[in-house]
């Protein structure tokens, strides 16, 4: 582990774009930008607009079900920057399940600005997590939460591979 990893409050690292801590590209990446990263802390912004994946025209937002989606990411994200610490090549990891997802509102309506707040509860060795993670409005109002299971193997390569197989599978 590095003395970067052992840092335990939140620090603003050398600014990484989003882009380049995330296993995905456009136009999936949901996320704005980096706001701040610790060992079991990582912090995004997102801006709601017209331009943003899922939103839906009728309903003047995103559909607050994709919440979890901003919250997955910026724990792909964290990911993201632990692995270029530790000078890994980033690699997808595995959104599990969402538990006790509470939102205010069924909408992130354009113009909201929000703070997504990932923060590692637990890490098992084979690189199983379980995330504390928030939605927040600029004001500070909390508008989701949830707790989010992820899976971050060192090389995904195989588990892929399995999936793909069996998807093919199932078209027989």
């Amino acid at each position: 582990m590095s003395i970067k990893e052992q840092v335990i409050t939140p620090i603003k690292p050398e600014v990484f774009p989003i882009n380049d801590i995330l296993p995905h590209g456009e136009p999936v990446i949901l996320l704005g930008q980096m706001e701040s990263y610790a060992a079991d802390f990582f912090q995004a912004s997102v801006v709601i607009g017209e331009n943003s994946p899922f939103y839906d025209h009728a309903l003047g937002g995103v559909p607050a079900w994709i919440g979890i989606e901003y919250m997955a990411q910026a724990i792909a994200a964290w990911a993201g920057v632990r692995r270029i610490y530790q000078e890994k090549p980033i690699v997808p990891g595995f959104l599990l399940g969402a538990q006790s997802y509470h939102c205010a509102s069924p909408v992130f309506k354009v113009g909201q600005v929000m703070q997504v707040t990932v923060n590692l509860q637990m890490e098992s060795s084979d690189g199983l997590g379980a995330f504390s993670c928030k939605l927040n409005a600029a004001s500070g109002e909390l508008l989701a939460e949830a707790v989010v299971n992820a899976f971050s193997p060192d090389d995904p390569s195989e588990i892929i591979s399995i999936w793909l197989e069996k998807s093919k599978l199932a078209k027989l």
